[in-house]
């Protein structure tokens, strides 16, 4: 089994994974931020929940989270983030039309999928952590994969790069780079 390098805390410090156990789990995904499961048709009613896109446009759908003083964000999807999420998933944060635009959301709704056509209704948390460690869960990750003597470092940059940070790039070991590209790196190692 292939294994890769992952630093834990951007101490330089390093423990082997296997991609199974670098992967994330949406499970992983609520407990970053203490989420607590609310049935969403207590909150919203009886709505159609079925498609998080729809949902964002439904006019129902926006008309109570006026009366709830709630205002939205747009839809995000996983897949858009270059990490390891093992079924991506589609989500929406909402927060206190109070709040800045800064400040980190009251609650977030969740669809996940394994292919377009194969969805989970939609499912609604209460956020009762810190929101950071969303984020961090879908990002922020060090890989490092070793060729001989030499070892390169991947960060992901942002949600669609990683980027090398300790060796000048190479024709295999190119400065920016794609999750898939970096899979294949791993798994040539």
């Amino acid at each position: 089994m292939k294994y890769i390098k992952l630093f834990e805390d951007h101490q330089g410090e390093t423990k082997d994974f296997s991609f199974e156990e670098l992967s994330v789990d949406i499970e992983d995904v609520i407990k970053s931020f203490k989420g607590e499961f609310i049935p969403i048709k207590s909150f919203f009613g009886d709505l159609d929940f079925s498609n998080i896109d729809y949902l964002n446009l439904n006019f129902e759908f926006n008309e109570i989270l006026d009366v709830k003083n709630l205002r939205k964000s747009s839809v995000k999807d996983t897949k858009d983030f270059e990490t390891f999420i093992k079924t991506p998933f589609k989500y929406l944060t909402l927060k206190n039309k109070g709040k800045n635009s800064i400040q980190y959301p009251d609650y977030i709704i969740i669809q996940q999928y394994k292919e377009i056509d194969k969805t989970q209704d939609c499912l609604l948390y209460k956020i009762n952590g810190n929101f950071q460690g969303f984020y961090e869960k879908l990002s922020n990750k060090f890989v490092e994969v070793t060729r001989g003597d030499l070892v390169y470092i991947y960060r992901s940059n942002n949600k669609n790069t990683w980027v090398l940070t300790n060796q000048s790039p190479t024709k295999e070991f190119p400065s920016t780079i794609r999750k898939d590209d970096l899979i294949s790196l791993i798994r040539e190692e």
